[in-house]
């Protein structure tokens, strides 16, 4: 995941609270191709935010 190491793994190292979860194959429409993934991610945001 060559795409990673651009945005994402460098936005982790500046936001102490961010959590990466790299999906592999998971292409550009998680929320189609992987729902289950983007729905934990909404909880455990929801769950921080209180």
């Amino acid at each position: 995941m060559a795409w990673a190491s651009i945005h994402a793994i460098p936005f982790t190292d500046v936001v102490e609270t961010a959590e990466l979860v790299l999906v592999p194959d998971g292409g550009h429409q998680l929320p189609y191709s992987h729902p289950a993934v983007v729905i934990d991610a909404v909880d455990r945001g929801v769950s921080l935010s209180r």
